[in-house]
């Protein structure tokens, strides 16, 4: 699966033969683009046959944003089978999209738990060094709890705008779950092994950071 910004060369979306030739509808899309570059915004292109094209913008934060998106195509003057084709692979795009950020920034915050900025913070603020390693455990549980907080949030938020769609091409219900469930195994994983760390500091010695930056590319090309 391509998860670049932008999804390009579409063409005949739709042909659809009924009881004769003479009945036939054909599409009159040639190629189709969404660029989603700036915040809660999709930038959509169409291009259409005689060298002429359809250029709009919908907020996706907005609650009416389906309904403004399938109005534009209507206001263009394409026939239903475009519009109906063109909102399914729209929502397919756009929960890609959502999707692939969600998954981005949530292994980013993972990897920025840093076992050694959390020993030094607490061993700095803490006079008893008995109790240095038990304040760095409360504080790493503590921010592992604010990244589990974040992850269920964008996921919720994702299933929110799926609601508003009929969603005929394919359901993605599935997917948002197996990406909530591998995010919480990298975070526990992360967890433990800054816990790990941090003994190790306390014992005086040296650690190297550890990423899951891997996890990340596998998670997202087996979407």
């Amino acid at each position: 699966m391509d998860f670049s910004e932008s999804a390009k060369g579409v063409s005949a979306i739709v042909q659809r033969s009924q009881s004769s030739p003479a009945n036939t509808i054909y599409s009159r899309i040639t190629d189709i683009q969404f660029d989603f570059k700036r915040k809660n915004k999709v930038g959509v292109h169409i291009e259409i046959t005689q060298s002429s094209s359809i250029d709009f913008e919908v907020d996706y934060s907005l609650l009416d944003f389906n309904d403004t998106f399938k109005r534009c195509l209507l206001e263009a003057h394409l026939n239903t089978l475009d519009v109906q084709s063109i909102d399914n692979l729209f929502q397919v795009k756009l929960v890609d999209h959502l999707l692939v950020q969600t998954i981005k920034k949530s292994m980013q915050k993972i990897n920025n738990m840093n076992s050694q900025a959390i020993y030094l913070k607490v061993k700095e603020d803490q006079e008893n060094p008995d109790k240095v390693v038990k304040d760095c455990i409360k504080n790493a549980t503590a921010v592992s709890n604010q990244i589990l907080q974040y992850i269920n949030s964008k996921h919720q938020r994702i299933n929110e705008v799926m609601k508003k769609f009929t969603m005929e091409v394919y359901e993605r219900g599935p997917l948002i779950a197996r990406s909530i469930e591998e995010l919480t195994d990298n975070l526990n994983r992360k967890f433990i092994l800054t816990v790990n760390q941090i003994i190790e500091l306390q014992r005086g010695h040296t650690i190297t950071e550890s990423h899951l930056s891997e996890q990340v590319k596998s998670l997202i090309n087996n979407l």
